[in-house]
């Protein structure tokens, strides 16, 4: 009897990830190694990973022999757009012809993926009551309860009247960009009120969405933010792509979650909204 190893048993893969937690959209690289017999090239494809991962880049195959047995090692680059505790998906490798085959797997890692709120910002606010002005702080106390109303009122009554000028034949319109810097350079004052997070919110995800279909020359306005994401995906590069899609789900998390995000939190939601609607990207994206 012949105590040759068999192919198929020769066939060992071992993932490694190169970083631990992460912010959804971050970079993170994989190493895949794999066994095989010596003289055999075999291909990672990268079937198992679905819609919620972005394959970045990938390098070139490393090979290295000792015998019979060869361990050809692949390093790629990707991303999740969804946060939790994520199991990588399992490797598919074909062979020369093109044929999948049956490879032994070690345990598969996981990678943590933090949201983009902050851990406790998304955290339900408990409700505080009005309180009587005394006679001597009584105008400061009502100053700060007018002044977030009165910047509310304005900004619904600007976004009211910019819809009315849609409707009126051959009124100018404002540009997504100088939209966007009206909301860059309005008092953020008020962020700590659910009503003006919101409206903003919405705002700044149809203006940006609104730049690229004028670029693309089609109507999208009936779509959800994710399925625009989808329709529109070759329109835009893979960093813009995960910017888009970090904006639509912090987006999503105050207008229809209730989140109510801070004065810093909104300016960095303008930023980003900048960052894609100008192509520029942050310093994270220069390095991956």
């Amino acid at each position: 009897m012949s105590l040759a190893p068999r192919m198929q048993d020769l066939l060992r893969a071992e993932l490694e990830l190169g970083a631990g937690p992460v912010v959804v959209g971050d970079s993170v690289e994989l190493v895949v190694r794999l066994q095989h017999p010596a003289g055999v090239h075999y291909e990672l494809v990268p079937e198992g990973f679905d819609y919620s991962w972005v394959l970045l880049s990938r390098g070139g195959a490393v090979t290295t022999t000792a015998g019979e047995v060869s361990e050809t090692t692949y390093r790629l680059t990707l991303c999740s757009l969804e946060a939790g505790e994520r199991e990588l998906p399992a490797p598919v490798f074909h062979n020369q012809s093109g044929t999948p085959v049956s490879v032994a797997l070690a345990p598969l890692p996981t990678l943590s993926v933090r949201g983009v709120l902050a851990e406790t910002e998304d955290a339900p606010r408990p409700i505080i009551g009005f309180m009587e002005p005394t006679a001597a702080d009584g105008g400061l106390s009502w100053g700060w309860i007018v002044l977030p109303l009165l910047v509310c009122i304005a900004l619904a009554l600007w976004i009211a009247r910019r819809r009315r000028a849609r409707s009126t034949p051959g009124a100018p319109l404002p540009t997504p960009e100088q939209r966007l810097a009206v909301l860059e350079a309005s008092d953020l004052g008020a962020a700590g009120e659910p009503s003006f997070a919101a409206n903003l919110h919405v705002e700044l995800t149809g203006l940006v969405r609104e730049h690229f279909d004028l670029r693309a020359g089609g109507g999208r306005a009936s779509l959800t933010d994710d399925e625009w994401l989808a329709a529109a995906a070759l329109e835009f590069s893979e960093q813009q792509r995960v910017a888009l899609h970090a904006l639509f789900l912090e987006s999503r998390e105050v207008k229809y979650g209730g989140a109510t995000p801070t004065h810093w939190a909104l300016q960095e939601s303008l930023a980003a909204a900048r960052r894609v609607l100008t192509g520029v990207p942050t310093a994270a994206e220069v390095s991956s």
